[in-house]
């Protein structure tokens, strides 16, 4: 595997002098593209539960089509959860309460 033209040409010429291979290079082309037609919802989800609070976590991906031209679009949404008390002490947010 070559890390750049320079890498792959020297790789060649020894392969030449050392073995007597010809070496034909191309460019690579790429075999299909795939393009998204619907929207597919997928969910993970963290648990561990060994003693003490435990931890939970539950990811939600949704992946759609959208029109030519529009390029990605990433939004990110939080739904409930705590911060552990031990956070809030540390933090500025715990000086300025009572």
């Amino acid at each position: 595997m070559g890390q750049g033209e320079m890498h792959l040409r020297v790789i060649a010429e020894r392969l030449q002098e050392r073995f007597g291979v010809a070496v034909e290079t191309a460019k690579p082309t790429i075999a299909y593209r795939e393009t998204i037609r619907d929207t597919v919802t997928v969910r993970g989800r963290h648990k561990k539960q060994s003693g003490g609070h435990g931890q939970f976590g539950d990811v939600v991906v949704e992946v759609g089509p959208r029109e030519r031209g529009e390029g990605f679009a990433f939004s990110e949404r939080v739904h409930g959860g705590t911060v552990p008390r031990q956070y809030f002490r540390r933090s500025r947010w715990a000086r300025a309460t009572p």
